[in-house]
């Protein structure tokens, strides 16, 4: 299961019985918003989309809980007990599980909650040209990603 930002979940092992049972619960939460999301492709009303709601305001929450936890303890683990280059490896493994085409979007994603300061940090991560070309590549299709989450047009 991939629940983490990081890919496999080897942070679940690391917290014991505990961290094995959110991820599971998590799972199941991801299991019903899948099952509810292609009931409402397939069938879409306003019962379908009351249940997809539910069912992602569920996900949220648990998923809520357990990232909160991973951001507040096993993030500053990591930070002082991985080497640089498994940090690198740990990015590049979370990005390469990214669809080539929403790269642009979960990025933008990533950047929106930050301050300026670390928003521009992570720029300097990017490449040059990806730097250059993000108004196009991150900025603009995050934008319209949002409005269409924020407003639905």
């Amino acid at each position: 299961m991939r629940s983490c930002w990081w890919g496999p979940s080897p942070p679940a092992k690391a917290q014991g019985p505990r961290g094995q049972h959110e991820h599971e619960i998590i799972k199941t939460a991801l299991d019903a918003t899948s099952a509810a999301c292609a009931t409402w492709r397939q069938r879409p009303s306003s019962e379908t989309g009351k249940a997809l709601a539910a069912s992602l305001d569920q996900l949220n929450v648990v998923a809520q809980r357990h990232l909160d936890d991973e951001e507040q303890k096993i993030v500053p683990l990591a930070a002082v007990t991985l080497t640089q280059q498994e940090w690198d490896a740990m990015g590049k493994h979370g990005v390469g599980q990214i669809p080539r085409n929403k790269r642009g979007i979960a990025f933008g994603m990533m950047l929106d909650p930050l301050s300026n300061a670390d928003r521009a940090y992570m720029m300097r991560s990017l490449p040059a040209p990806v730097r250059m070309l993000s108004p196009f590549l991150i900025e603009r299709p995050w934008k319209k990603y949002a409005s269409k989450l924020r407003t639905g047009t």
